[in-house]
């Protein structure tokens, strides 16, 4: 009995905690900026992880040991690629060219093996429709397609308006859920009665009622509760 719960709960809970601790001590990385080498080493990591876990025949402390030096790798990349640009350039890739002056780069596709309708999706995700609108389009390293439109055809700021919009900067999550989030609310600078206070003068009269509560950089409070949305000053 012993020997079952050591397999299949005491093993599996000690690698997720192991893998848990590691890849804290590797740095966070959103989905978008996984590298190609990141993806393999993950997809090993993940083997090893399940072998260790169920696989009666593997050694606990092997497991751990060789999670390690497969989670230590890609940090051990990283420093070097941090270090030499032209390792990076040879380990990771550099941004490549699909379309460049207005003009596409059919070399740069063939080496990318993108063909033309694999451009045109990406640019569609850009929310660009006509090739012709495009000055730039960049094949990431991460695999992203950054696009630049030419002139014409970009987006009007306010800056080319002359225009200075008033300043707009984060609002501070008080409430998520009907549960306040105590933390944002020393960041405003404001209490628990304060809040109450704040949320009566808008009909509320329980906190579990409010969905999100927001304090903007105005000093308004903006109130959605879960049948009706308000804004408050």
């Amino acid at each position: 009995m012993l020997m079952i719960l050591f397999h299949f709960l005491f093993k599996p809970l000690v690698i997720f905690f192991v893998l848990l601790m590691l890849v804290k001590v590797t740095g966070k990385k959103s989905l978008s900026q996984i590298t190609y080498f990141d993806y393999i080493s993950g997809i090993t990591i993940g083997a090893i992880a399940g072998a260790a876990s169920i696989d009666k025949h593997t050694d606990l402390i092997k497991g751990i040991i060789v999670l390690m030096i497969w989670i230590f790798i890609p940090m051990i990349m990283s420093y070097i690629e941090y270090r030499s640009f032209s390792f990076e350039r040879k380990t990771v890739g550099e941004p490549l060219f699909l379309i460049k002056n207005g003009v596409v780069a059919t070399y740069n596709l063939k080496k990318a093996k993108y063909s033309i309708n694999d451009l045109l999706m990406q640019l569609r995700k850009k929310d660009v429709f006509d090739l012709t609108e495009v000055e730039f389009a960049i094949l990431e390293v991460d695999g992203t397609v950054s696009v630049l439109k030419k002139a014409p055809y970009s987006k009007v700021t306010p800056q080319d308006l002359n225009i200075n919009p008033p300043y707009k900067g984060l609002t501070l999550s008080l409430i998520i859920n009907g549960i306040i989030v105590d933390s944002n609310l020393h960041l405003a600078e404001k209490d628990k009665a304060w809040l109450e206070e704040e949320i009566k003068k808008n009909n509320i009269t329980n906190i579990e009622d409010v969905l999100y509560a927001g304090y903007t950089s105005v000093g308004k409070l903006e109130l959605v509760t879960k049948n009706t949305s308000n804004t408050a000053t």
